[in-house]
């Protein structure tokens, strides 16, 4: 064995001196560079992974939020029609009211019965108007607040 050394000229020492040398660089080298920079990337990795686990989170409750929105939108186009629909029932059943009285009158009065009713009914919907612009301002500010 120790012709064939000799033969590649390889000394012991040497090649011992080399090993060690070797050793001790690879041990600065793992301590100094190599963990540092795995545990760099590994926070790096972790911000990213958070960052993306966050930026799901906000996706999904943005997601909540318009369908809320739409809900309440709905809810509020649901209470107008409603709102319509009385108003236009308390018009009609008002109407009604002052048409069957004005039926019972002497045959005199009719005239100024109708003339009566009609600016009853006027009234009625020039108020049912308003209440609902009322009804439709307050709704609109209500989700314009939530949202």
């Amino acid at each position: 064995m120790d012709e064939i050394f000799k033969v590649f000229g390889v000394e012991w020492k040497m090649l011992l001196v080399n090993i060690f040398n070797f050793t001790v660089l690879l041990l600065a080298l793992t301590y100094l560079l190599y963990k540092p920079v795995i545990k760099m990337l590994d926070e790096r990795n972790a911000k990213i992974k958070k960052g993306v686990k966050h930026a799901e989170t906000m996706q999904k409750r943005l997601q909540e939020i318009e369908d809320e929105k739409q809900n309440i939108i709905s809810q509020a186009q649901k209470e107008a029609q409603e709102t319509i629909a009385n108003a236009q029932s308390l018009a009609k059943q008002e109407k009604d009211k002052i048409v069957q009285e004005a039926q019972a009158k002497a045959i005199a009065t009719v005239a100024m019965a109708k003339r009566q009713a009609e600016d009853a009914k006027e009234a009625i919907m020039q108020e049912a108007k308003k209440e609902l612009a009322k009804e439709a301002t307050l709704a609109a500010k209500k989700i314009l607040q939530e949202a």
